[in-house]
């Protein structure tokens, strides 16, 4: 492997061609949450078609945190996809979000380790209570967190998937600064 000069900057990114995979170099990064070790010159990547032995996805709001999460880790995170009968943009939405889950098996991406359930409103009343006139909503729910993904139902796929990646990420830097 080529040796490239010192920085001094904390870690530098070299992305390679026709792939998103980057070298990190990290000079001995200690981050408030201790699961977090990344080791000198790991290879990380997300490009279509190579092997990847983890996942990362940098925040540029918070400076102070960087999500790693290996491929093939277990996840807590669950999306509920609350829905009534006989509505054809709830079954849209369905077909988007069950869509976007059999591509991460394949892709690896957030959503990979993350469990999805349909719930109809008409089977609880405070569900009806809470969705009647708003359904489809999508939520993602890690432990005993429930955030409602902001989206419309004609959305595509690809902003469907930002916004769920999104509001996860909210989640994760929320509770990471509650402990």
């Amino acid at each position: 492997m080529q040796q490239y000069p010192r920085r001094s900057s904390r870690w530098a990114a070299f992305a390679s061609i026709g792939c998103i995979t980057m070298i990190l170099f990290i000079h001995r990064i200690h981050w408030k949450s201790p699961e977090l070790k990344l080791t000198k010159g790991r290879v990380l990547s997300t490009c279509r078609g190579s092997p990847c032995r983890g996942s990362i996805n940098l925040s540029l709001r918070s400076h102070t945190r960087v999500r790693c999460s290996e491929a093939g880790a277990p996840s807590t995170s669950t999306l509920a996809l609350y829905t009534k009968p006989d509505c054809p943009l709830c079954s849209s939405m369905e077909r988007k979000v069950q869509g976007l889950i059999d591509r991460a098996k394949f892709l690896p991406s957030p959503l990979s380790n993350v469990e999805f359930m349909v719930r109809d409103i008409s089977t609880n009343s405070n569900w009806a209570s809470m969705y009647n006139n708003a359904v489809p909503v999508v939520v993602v729910m890690d432990g005993a967190t429930e955030e409602p993904v902001s989206v419309l139902p004609r959305i595509t796929a690809d902003k469907l998937e930002r916004e769920i990646i999104s509001t996860m990420n909210k989640i994760a830097i929320s509770k990471s600064h509650n402990s």
